[in-house]
């Protein structure tokens, strides 16, 4: 059982670490004024939350692919190779989104609303390439705590997607709205 205050260091920690990794995420190609309209946008938290949404999860995968097998069963009904496959694909979709809206975030000039290249399909494709990445593991392993823990990473990253929506629509305004309008939040939109 933790105590107040093992409690209180792992906080620390963690926002020790989140710092780090924000100061990391800002790429060194933004200008300083683009730094600063970058992070004022961004969730108080966002990467603390992100971070602890990984930990429980890997650790709910972890216990139960690996070493409790408690929902795990339906694994042993499929061919063994029929959830990795599943899962490569998921994970090819995944890296493809991180990598592509990476690139168009931090490597296409000055800070802007981005609506080109995989901003065109969907509106979070950085998030959604995270969420799929813990999909990919869930179904890797077919493990149904895994796959619940998913749900709530999910809800979480859609929390935080959509406090992000309010800052780009007070910042870009009506251009923000005809965006949202034309592009899928979590995926894209069939016309």
């Amino acid at each position: 059982m933790l105590s107040y205050h093992n409690h209180f260091i792992w906080i620390k920690i963690i926002d020790a670490i989140n710092e780090t990794y924000q100061q990391y995420c800002v790429i060194s190609n933004m200008g300083e004024v683009d730094k600063e309209k970058f992070l004022e946008m961004m969730m108080p938290k966002n990467h603390t939350y992100q971070l602890v949404c990984g930990i429980v999860f890997f650790i709910v995968w972890f216990l139960d692919a690996f070493l409790l097998r408690i929902t795990t069963v339906y694994a042993d009904l499929l061919p063994f190779w029929l959830p990795l496959f599943l899962a490569l694909i998921i994970f090819i979709v995944c890296l493809y989104l991180i990598d592509a809206s990476h690139k168009a975030l931090f490597n296409s000039g000055p800070f802007g609303l981005r609506t080109e290249g995989v901003f065109a399909s969907v509106r979070h494709p950085m998030y959604l390439g995270t969420v799929l990445f813990y999909l990919t593991l869930a179904v890797a392993v077919i493990s149904l705590a895994s796959i619940l823990t998913f749900c709530m990473v999910f809800l979480v990253y859609n929390y935080i997607a959509d406090f992000e929506e309010k800052q780009l629509e007070m910042r870009f305004g009506v251009e923000f709205l005809e965006y949202k309008e034309r592009v899928g939040k979590w995926g894209p939109r069939w016309k």
